[in-house]
């Protein structure tokens, strides 16, 4: 919460400026543009704290600043398309919860500032020159922790002591996922596990992917690891998953033990 609190005040000063300089440029109300990769009733609260923080410092949304938001409900297709939507109207910054919508908007413009929540291996992705002199036009915070998928795998591991074979769900439309496979295949060798990957493009796919892993993961003692914070979300709710399918489910900011 801290952390998306201050990247809504960094692009709040970065669109708005002084008070003073509002004045300037009468009739022309700053436009602030954010594409959310989830849905709108998981992140609203997120929004409103920006809104009353706004209003303590003295900007109210329609009068002061416009603010435009685009939802992608978990479904990363949808993101490159609502990108066009929002940069065609012109904003004076963006602001992206996703790589996927940094990468997208990027390769609309490189004039306007964007601001990304997620900031994952900008030099590898071509958004900057260098982390301690990027360039361009993107900022954000930056979460690259190169190990981290290992990491996540190690605990997976942990948790099911006996785990000999490790599903992991790739999401082929989220950029981050192939580099973080690649990093999660060195480990699980190191680990001595086998690793399943089960690639899904849509929240839609997870059915055939549940079932497919169901089919491999019988008779072994397994556990469950994914890279995408949407695809973990729809994945708690697929009905694979309902019926008592309960392995070991890892992500980095979550996580789902069976009993």
């Amino acid at each position: 919460m801290q952390r998306r609190a201050f990247i809504g005040g960094f692009a709040a000063t970065a669109a708005l400026g002084p008070m003073g300089g509002l004045a300037q440029t009468p009739g022309k109300r700053p436009l602030i543009v954010c594409l959310v990769g989830g849905s709108k009733a998981g992140t609203e609260r997120f929004f409103g704290g920006f809104s009353q923080g706004m209003r303590e410092l003295g900007y109210v949304e329609g009068r002061d600043y416009g603010f435009e938001v685009r939802y992608a409900e978990g479904d990363i297709t949808r993101i490159p398309q609502q990108a066009e939507e929002l940069v065609g109207l012109k904003p004076d910054i963006i602001v992206s919860g996703t790589m996927a919508g940094l990468m997208a908007t990027k390769k609309l413009t490189d004039t306007i500032p964007i601001v990304s929540l997620v900031l994952i291996d900008p030099v590898g992705f071509g958004v900057a020159a260098s982390h301690s002199r990027p360039g361009g036009n993107v900022t954000g915070l930056l979460l690259t922790v190169e190990d981290l998928p290992s990491k996540q795998l190690a605990l997976a591991v942990e948790m099911v002591p006996s785990a000999n074979k490790v599903g992991v769900l790739i999401n082929v439309n989220n950029p981050n996922n192939p580099p973080q496979l690649r990093n999660v295949e060195a480990a699980a060798a190191a680990l001595r596990v086998e690793l399943v990957p089960l690639t899904i493009g849509v929240a839609d796919d997870l059915h055939a992917a549940f079932s497919i892993w169901h089919k491999k993961e019988q008779k072994s003692r397994s556990c469950f690891l994914t890279q995408c914070s949407s695809t973990s979300a729809s994945a708690l709710h697929c009905s694979q998953w309902q019926r008592g399918f309960r392995p070991c489910l890892a992500f980095a900011r979550m996580s789902k033990t069976a009993d």
